[in-house]
């Protein structure tokens, strides 16, 4: 059969499935009557954690079910008695995921033994009592010190952040390490806390106070790393593992020549965008605040006081009645002097539109409003609109998008599905992404998803034969080009208290797999140096459509 054959039988089939479903589907939510229990406890003492928050949002449903009401999610929440007892209770049959957390304490999700495991859902059925689902929160890591200028004085209001090496898009970089960014005081100390145990970089981010803006002898300050480099290689890693305090982590910030960004900027009908404000976001440090400006009547903006480095720009006013927000976006570089005649223009988004395709076998069993999608820039940077929902009965879908590189992805689906490819135009476009072009909208996307996903799973030992879950199982594509850290060809699972594993909806394709106690976090899978270290010490592993193979691991523990 073609592959126009396949979408219109694939079509019929989800028709058929559609009528017979759409009798269930109602605007309100139906009566829950299954209930959660459990403990929220101290991960060192053991002791109850009173007036920990507990939630359960609902990703799934089960039999005739509906579980999402006008585009939203259902989900529940609950405190901890001095007992450190919760009870959420009125829930509808469905799958669930299950989260505590409380103020310094790193918080968890069902199946995580730390923060970056893969969560494990909860289903629930009507009139259900699900008990004992405890948690065991740790107290979160802490780093503390100081941010000094170039004399050794206390600089206040500098805005701290702990972060992250990734390996994203092809290179190295920096990003949030979880836990808030905090303010210098007026002794120039800060302290981040709520950090999960990982390797961070401490990043200060100095802004020249508004009063000072018209002073052109006012001080600048780059983004400065400790202990006070703007090289993010040369910043000085902390290590919070067994450790979960450092301190005197201290910052010299690095003094630059400051300047300022002029320019206009224009709605879509070509007139001043007025009222409007237009900011710029460091590229390097997207986790610091944003310089900007008011746009003037006129559609001049000015703004002062920008350090050297690679910025976006972005010019956003508020919607009209019954309207979109309109939004205008470049990047420029700043190397010490001004920067003039910058043109922000409104490219008004465009439509990307198509539909989900179910194999006739699951259409009749498979819930359009169980899918969740989102088609965003591949440029993570550059998202700036909330493109993600749910599918209409039909299976079709319809959502505003940027210009530029875009790519499909699917945020939640049934567990009995996984993706097989999206097209555009005919060709596939999973792995790559699709270009929008401006005022140009996109039609006729496929995105095809199969019932037969491939499943990997089996046991992990350690040297001497016992069952082992203190590591990490990664299985990545033996093609180096497929090694990014956002691939779908790249996969981690954390083994049960059994040293058991699963990982399903893997492509078809020949892997490498190994369980090491030498990656921790499921990120670190994403960096091509861990993956060629990993290589030499995994084993093969070669899955076909819809295959399932059973693979049992001895620990790696090499460097």
């Amino acid at each position: 059969m073609s592959r126009h054959g396949l979408t219109a039988a694939l079509l019929t089939s989800l028709t058929i499935a559609i009528a017979v479903a759409a009798s269930a589907q109602t605007a309100t939510p139906p009566a829950g009557t299954a209930v959660i229990r459990g403990r929220v406890l101290d991960g060192d003492s053991g002791r109850p954690l009173r007036r920990a928050l507990v939630r359960a949002l609902i990703t799934g449903g089960t039999g005739d079910r509906v579980v999402l009401f006008e585009g939203r999610r259902e989900n529940r929440t609950a405190t901890t008695d001095e007992q450190g007892r919760y009870e959420l209770t009125d829930l509808p049959a469905g799958r669930y995921t299950v989260t505590a957390s409380k103020g310094t304490y790193v918080g968890l999700s069902i199946g995580q033994t730390r923060p970056g495991d893969s969560p494990k859902p909860l289903d629930i059925a009507d009139r259900q009592v699900v008990d004992k689902v405890d948690f065991s929160l740790l107290r979160g890591g802490v780093i503390t010190g100081h941010v000094v200028d170039e004399y050794g004085d206390p600089v206040p209001n500098v805005q701290v952040a702990a972060m992250r090496s990734q390996f994203r898009r092809g290179q190295r970089q920096l990003v949030g390490g979880g836990g808030s960014t905090v303010v210098t005081d007026d002794l120039g100390e800060y302290r981040l806390f709520g950090l999960s145990p990982a390797d961070y970089y401490v990043a200060a981010t100095y802004r020249v106070p508004p009063a000072s803006e018209a002073d052109d002898d006012v001080p600048g300050y780059a983004v400065t790393y400790a202990p006070g480099t703007v090289n993010t290689t040369a910043a000085q890693r902390i290590a919070l593992g067994s450790t979960r305090s450092m301190d005197e982590v201290n910052i010299a910030l690095v003094p630059v020549k400051i300047s300022q960004v002029s320019g206009t900027a224009v709605n879509s009908q070509g007139q001043p965008m007025s009222s409007a404000f237009v900011s710029a976001m460091d590229r390097n440090n997207p986790f610091g605040s944003a310089s900007g400006a008011q746009i003037k009547p006129d559609g001049t903006f000015v703004i002062r006081n920008v350090a050297p480095g690679e910025y976006l720009l972005r010019a956003q006013n508020q919607p009209r009645q019954g309207g979109r927000s309109e939004m205008a976006t470049t990047t420029i570089s700043v190397a010490g002097q001004d920067v003039e005649g910058v043109q922000l223009v409104v490219i008004p988004p465009s439509t990307a539109s198509g539909v989900v395709l179910v194999d006739p076998a699951a259409a009749a069993a498979t819930k359009a409003s169980s899918i969740f999608l989102m088609v965003s820039p591949i440029d993570p940077q550059m998202n700036f609109m909330d493109t993600s929902g749910r599918l209409k009965d039909d299976f079709t879908f319809e959502a505003a998008v940027q210009p530029g590189a875009n790519m499909v992805r699917l945020l939640s689906m049934p567990p009995s599905l996984a993706l097989k490819a999206v097209r555009v135009g005919g060709v596939d476009v999973t792995d790559t992404g699709f270009d929008v072009k401006p005022n140009e909208d996109v039609r006729g996307i496929e995105i095809e998803l199969t019932s037969h996903p491939t499943v990997v799973s089996g046991q992990v030992t350690d040297a001497h034969g016992a069952s082992s879950k203190d590591c990490m199982v990664v299985i990545f594509a033996r093609d180096e080009a497929k090694w990014e850290g956002t691939s779908r060809y790249i996969q981690t699972a954390r083994p049960d208290q059994d040293g058991r594993f699963k990982v399903s909806g893997l492509p078809p394709g020949d892997y490498h797999v190994v369980a090491t106690s030498t990656v921790q976090q499921p990120d670190q899978a994403g960096d091509p140096d861990v993956l060629k270290q990993l290589r030499d010490r995994a084993a093969a592993l070669s899955l076909g459509e819809g295959e399932t193979k059973v693979v049992d691991l001895k620990v790696s523990t090499g460097s």
